[in-house]
């Protein structure tokens, strides 16, 4: 096993165990506080302050990969070091003016944003979003260390100090559920912090050495010229989660529960699925351009691509398929009772039929970026932001919060035409009927795998109810024996159909099975 595929395989495991802890994370929220005003709070003040500076300090986090690739290729490791250290210096600074302006203005903020919210759940939410400002404040530091991390080959430390802030949010929930809710956005705030001392002991072990300095007047303007359109660009989808939880407001209580429980699971399965591919893929084609390297760029761009058709196409037809069962095996518990768990469901479904054009948007958005073009993404991003609004309007009053999710995925799916067209614009041909071609085939194995995966489950749930005790586990049977039936099904249809990159997919899991023997070993 090469180094590269050991990297990827150990990042797999590592984000599929801490996807496996957030999922507890999510349960925990679902069985102690439902779908009530609390969450609704809680959802809210993660958005608000995230949006402001997890929004910005990222854009400043991607626009410092192709800097820092550069000043390392023709100046040498200790001058990026100084380079980081001078952005570490300003992040920390602008993002703590903006987190003390958010702290102090928490109360006007809410109002505008949350409009729809009165009472408890207005007073709640402004306490939640201070302390969400100070989570802000940490999470845009921490963004370049990790970023610097990434650009030296640390993915596996960075990815395992991120199980800290599912861990420490657990402990928090559960004491948050004995003795006082209000405590619930502290377990945000203490595992970040703890992600952050992580990262940059990692940093250190990579080499890093801290100074205190800012960066020179060169790298300041090349910051600043990339940052904007980037962080408009990147940063879209927040936008578009930020106007369904603002229009989601006004409608019943537990309606930004609902959409935030759905596109939690909905993000959890992007995760695991795709994070080690993106982790890995833009440093690398940041590499390839400063070696102005345009073959093998588009060659990693092609590949990759073609590799999400495969695995994503694939995993929206599941999760339509399996989504209600899905749902209740996760969160029905407690206060999430049936009603909760098929109104989640439906939210779910709707978010899923964006997830393709939602992983082909963020590859390409890579894409330009490490060609240190990050206008384009900002003109397809407003594009996507200016649609998600208009379907969000149209379909709010018949849908109602599956109407937003439905908006949101219909935006990003329409967006994919001009962010491909213009990449091709921008670097030449990227054999984009080939990638066709993957997403007929993927989408005819898929559509067979979802069918069989519904009948498989529906008959073994029957089954095993009268054999298990309790229907929660029947139901948990049921459904990982439909999946990996299905997983099996759709690989074969795609062997059947002469699609390569499912020999990529095989060959991974079986250097992943025999990593792990090595492990026990």
């Amino acid at each position: 096993m090469s180094k590269t595929e050991k990297t990827a395989a150990v990042i797999t495991l590592i984000i599929l165990l801490s996807n496996v802890i957030g999922f507890l994370r999510e349960m925990l929220l679902a069985k102690y506080f439902g779908a009530t005003y609390i969450i609704d709070a809680y959802l809210m003040a993660q958005s608000i302050p995230f949006f402001v500076l997890t929004g910005f300090m990222p854009a400043i986090a991607t626009s410092f990969v192709p800097l820092y690739s550069k000043i390392k290729e023709e100046y040498g490791f200790r001058s990026g070091n100084l380079f980081t250290s001078g952005v570490i210096n300003m992040t920390f600074l602008i993002a703590a003016g903006l987190a003390l302006i958010g702290f102090v203005f928490a109360d006007p903020i809410v109002s505008v944003i949350a409009y729809g919210f009165s009472g408890q759940t207005h007073l709640l939410t402004v306490q939640y979003v201070r302390i969400g400002f100070m989570v802000a404040c940490i999470f845009s530091v921490n963004e370049i260390v990790k970023t610097f991390l990434h650009c030296n080959e640390g993915f596996i430390y960075e990815k395992s100090a991120g199980l800290m802030v599912n861990v420490v949010n657990i402990i928090v929930i559960a004491l948050s559920a004995m003795f006082n809710y209000t405590w619930l956005m502290y377990g945000y705030l203490l595992g970040y912090g703890a992600h952050l001392l992580l990262c940059l002991y990692a940093a250190r072990l990579k080499g890093f050495r801290y100074r205190i300095n800012l960066p020179d007047r060169q790298s300041m303007k090349s910051i600043v010229t990339l940052v904007l359109p980037v962080f408009i660009g990147s940063t879209a989808g927040q936008i578009n989660g930020l106007v369904d939880k603002f229009l989601a407001s006004g409608l019943s209580e537990g309606s930004v529960s609902l959409l935030g429980y759905a596109g939690t699971v909905n993000g959890m399965l992007m995760t695991i699925f795709t994070a080690a591919l993106y982790l890995m893929i833009y440093p690398n084609l940041s590499k390839h351009i400063a070696k102005s390297d345009i073959v093998q760029f588009k060659a990693v761009f092609s590949r990759a691509m073609n590799l999400l058709i495969v695995i994503l196409t694939p995993l929206t037809f599941g999760v339509l398929a399996l989504a209600e069962p899905g749902i209740a095996v996760l969160y029905q518990r407690g206060q999430f009772g049936p009603d909760e768990v098929l109104k989640t469901a439906g939210v779910l479904s709707y978010f899923s039929v964006g997830m393709l054009g939602a992983g082909i948007n963020s590859l390409i958005s890579k894409a330009f970026y490490a060609t240190q073009d990050s206008k384009t993404p900002m003109q397809t991003g407003f594009l996507m932001i200016l649609l998600n609004i208009t379907f969000s309007l149209l379909l709010i009053k018949p849908m109602a919060y599956n109407g937003l999710a439905l908006a949101s995925s219909l935006a990003g799916m329409l967006v994919v035409i001009p962010n491909a067209l213009l990449l091709r614009k921008r670097v030449g041909p990227l054999n984009y009927r080939q990638a066709l071609i993957i997403l007929m085939k993927s989408t005819g194995a898929a559509l067979m795998m979802s069918v069989a995966a519904y009948q498989i489950y529906h008959v073994l749930a029957m089954v095993l109810t009268g054999t298990l005790a309790g229907g929660l586990l029947s139901q948990l049977v049921a459904l990982l024996i439909a999946v990996g039936a299905g997983i099996i099904i759709y690989l074969f249809l795609l062997w059947l159909l002469r699609v390569k990159e499912v020999a990529v997919l095989l060959n991974s899991l079986i250097k992943i099975k025999q990593y792990l023997g090595r492990v026990k070993k």
